[in-house]
């Protein structure tokens, strides 16, 4: 993982105006450092619309979201997060998270 791409670098910028600026350097960076992501990540967390204030709070929320033993925390933490809000969302709806559409872009 590229340095720049990092979470933890993420979320110490987290405060910054520019953080939309930083996690699209951040997909950048990835796929060019894994080929078979080209042209997969989404690169808008810049775009003028979006509210950066709120976005670096969504990443210092999910920094902070405890999953699982503290030895487990240190692992995966993009798919312990992935797993945690879809099976979240799907009980807030009464379903289990197996009856939601994973996006094919989430699959690969």
């Amino acid at each position: 993982m590229p340095p720049e791409a990092r979470w933890s670098y993420l979320k110490s910028m987290a405060p910054q105006p520019t953080i939309g600026e930083l996690v699209d350097n951040a997909m950048t960076a990835i796929e060019r450092d894994n080929t078979s992501l080209k042209s997969v990540l989404p690169k808008d967390f810049a775009r003028p619309g979006l509210d950066k204030q709120r976005l670096g709070q969504i990443i210092n929320l999910v920094s902070d979201v405890a999953l699982g033993a503290p030895a487990d925390r240190s692992k995966d933490t993009l798919g312990r997060v992935y797993e945690y809000f879809p099976s979240r969302f799907a009980s807030a709806e009464g379903k289990s998270g197996g009856q939601f559409y994973t996006p094919s872009h989430v699959v690969r």
